[in-house]
């Protein structure tokens, strides 16, 4: 019993590196993590999966939000190096959205 639950708290470890890994490699999704810990006055470790995914989502509709900055990159007005940038984060908060956002 005791290998079983050393092995899940290995994976739940594991998972975790994972999930900040893959979120602090997202510019965007980054940067706003940043932010609201500074404004939270918390350590970003101290932020839940729930949380982290949560917060993907909504950078994620910023790229599809009439307005936005992201949008005006992720459609073009801003020039085909930061077209090139906005897709890439899209698919990037996409791919983090279907690995962690469950």
């Amino acid at each position: 019993m005791q290998n079983v639950t050393n092995r899940e708290n290995y994976r739940q470890r594991i998972n975790r590196a994972n999930m900040w890994n893959d979120a602090l490699n997202i510019d965007e999704l980054r940067v706003t993590l940043e932010n609201i810990s500074n404004d939270d006055k918390r350590t970003l470790e101290s932020y839940t999966r729930k949380e982290v995914a949560a917060e993907a989502k909504y950078v994620l509709s910023t790229f599809f939000e009439s307005g936005h900055l992201n949008n005006e990159s992720y459609i073009g007005e801003l020039g085909e190096a930061e077209y090139e940038w906005a897709a890439s984060e899209v698919a990037k908060l996409q791919q983090f959205i279907k690995n962690f956002g469950k």
